[in-house]
């Protein structure tokens, strides 16, 4: 696993200096930091209805909660572990786990899926549901149907996507893996979102859809970008007619924005501060953040402390 995070790692350095021109008519708000050493900042979901925010990380999963106009990051794990994608059904929050994380020592790695409920005013506490089997390391993550659609990342030619479909009468129970899209299909799939029946996936450069109600499943390729795409969100902007989907562009410290409607890309920037951009949501006013912004990890070098990144923040968008 640690080959994986390393190879991205080089070629984020590698890119550091790209710089692309705005498009007309979007404009993005300034990066404002809301809290400043969330360590290899991977993941976030804000929960429903709620509003609390949980956040990802290289080496646990954090609440972030507000007291005044200051954000603080609540831990909740404790021990090694590498924690990925977030995934809420009904009041229980899934995460998942690759453990030991960041070591040397790739064949050691084994991954697990963790549940908590979700109770008001009460901490989330993690437990081990599920071993995940013949997995590399487990990245993104969506649910559709009684089923989990997890992302495994292995760039050197090993990945694919699997389905863990949970039990209709317990959340803490699962039933059944099966590989949904091979290493042919898939290739390296990181991020992955589900949307009016439709997954969305990031593999390498490349964002593709699978329709959901279409068996066998058969991948189209939205967009190909000379760089390594990660997680992704849709984005609805006042004025704007159509849905757009929101990209990160790790590599490039970009984000990217595509008409889902006109199949077009519309948008594409670099935001000042970026550095390997790895989650993005809109905040919809949670925790007293600008309705129309944006919330973004910024990952930085994977499995490092000392380099750019590892914060998580907000930007405003609009359409002029």
């Amino acid at each position: 696993m640690i080959g994986q995070r390393m190879l991205a790692a080089s070629l984020l350095v590698l890119a550091i200096a790209t710089h692309h021109a705005l498009a007309a008519n979007f404009v993005f708000g300034p990066n404002t930091k809301v809290v400043a050493d969330v360590w290899d900042a991977e993941n976030q979901l804000i929960l429903q209805p709620s509003g609390r925010l949980i956040v990802t990380g290289g080496d646990n999963i954090y609440e972030i909660v507000r007291s005044g106009s200051t954000y603080t990051k609540i831990p909740l794990m404790s021990g090694p572990g590498y924690y990925l994608g977030l995934s809420q059904v009904n009041n229980t929050l899934y995460a998942l786990q690759s453990v030991p994380g960041c070591s040397t020592n790739e064949s050691a790695t084994t991954n697990f899926l963790l549940s908590a409920p979700i109770v008001d005013g009460k901490q989330l506490v993690f437990s081990k549901i599920y071993a995940i089997q013949s997995f590399t390391l487990p990245n993104g993550m969506a649910f559709y149907d009684n089923k989990f659609y997890i992302a495994d990342t292995a760039y050197t030619g090993s990945g694919k996507i699997a389905t863990l479909a949970l039990s209709p009468s317990d959340p803490n129970v699962i039933t059944a893996q099966v590989t949904f899209l091979t290493t042919a299909q898939a290739e390296a799939p990181n991020g992955v979102k589900i949307f009016n029946n439709t997954l969305y996936y990031s593999s390498l450069g490349t964002v593709k859809s699978v329709l959901l109600t279409q068996s066998p499943p058969k991948p189209v390729a939205l967009f190909t970008l000379d760089t390594v795409l990660d997680d992704m969100n849709l984005l609805n902007v006042v004025g704007y007619p159509n849905t757009l989907l929101m990209v990160c562009n790790y590599l490039e410290g970009e984000i990217v924005l595509w008409d889902l409607t006109e199949s077009k890309q519309v948008y594409k920037t670099r935001l000042e501060g970026f550095s390997g951009p790895s989650s993005l949501q809109m905040t919809g006013g949670a925790l007293g953040f600008p309705l129309d912004s944006v919330l973004l990890t910024d990952k930085g070098v994977v499995c490092s402390h000392t380099a750019t990144g590892n914060f998580l923040s907000y930007f405003t968008i609009v359409y002029q």
